[in-house]
């Protein structure tokens, strides 16, 4: 009988920690960048649909592909557009856990296929650079949430700008929002969960 209460004590301790893990959200970058207008962009993907599970394929679980993007055309004055991916069910330092950071997009570009290069500076599309995840690396990292920390919502966030940003491949989170500022016309997002493992 005692070592069934202790058992049956582990397993609530356990599931206190995976209800907070869920409950501890990370404010998204999104929130706080502002657009000029009221346009929102439509953000979908041949991988998965909105709110529906990222393939095993997608996360550092996996092979950790990039999946194919798609977004509607930004509004008139749009030069380029920018993605980042953010975890915000993955805290560090009061942040969410970056997970792709892309820019320079050309204008003319709504689509981004699957399986991109993980190199600072792509060749196809042409001037497309990449900034550092939390790995400290350029490129996409897929989902990898500790076990044990319920479902993580991961949210690709496209913003249509009304230049190119002036930095150089392989910036940080920081030093992305920073140059994104004041040159967001639109913005919109597509979130996919991934769910912890449970050992």
């Amino acid at each position: 009988m005692k070592n069934l209460w202790i058992w049956v004590l582990g397993v609530m301790i356990v599931s206190s920690h995976v209800v907070l893990a869920d409950q501890v959200k990370a404010d998204l970058t999104y929130n706080s960048i502002q657009a000029r207008t009221d346009i929102v962009l439509e953000v979908k993907s041949a991988t998965f649909q909105h709110g529906e599970s990222i393939p095993l394929e997608n996360s550092s679980y996996g092979a950790s592909l990039s999946p194919a993007l798609s977004w509607s055309t930004g509004p008139a004055g749009t030069k380029s557009y920018a993605i980042l991916l953010e975890d915000e069910d993955g805290i560090k330092d009061g942040k969410p856990i970056v997970h792709w950071v892309v820019y320079n997009i050309p204008g003319t570009v709504t689509s981004l296929p699957a399986d991109l290069p993980k190199d600072g500076k792509l060749i196809k599309p042409d001037g497309v650079l990449q900034g550092v995840t939390i790995s400290g690396k350029t490129g996409y990292l897929g989902p990898r949430p500790r076990p044990l920390t319920g479902t993580h919502h991961y949210h690709f966030q496209v913003y249509a700008l009304d230049n190119i940003l002036a930095v150089p491949e392989g910036v940080s989170r920081e030093q992305f929002v920073e140059a994104l500022r004041g040159k967001v016309l639109a913005k919109g997002k597509l979130e996919g969960v991934y769910e912890s493992p449970r050992e």
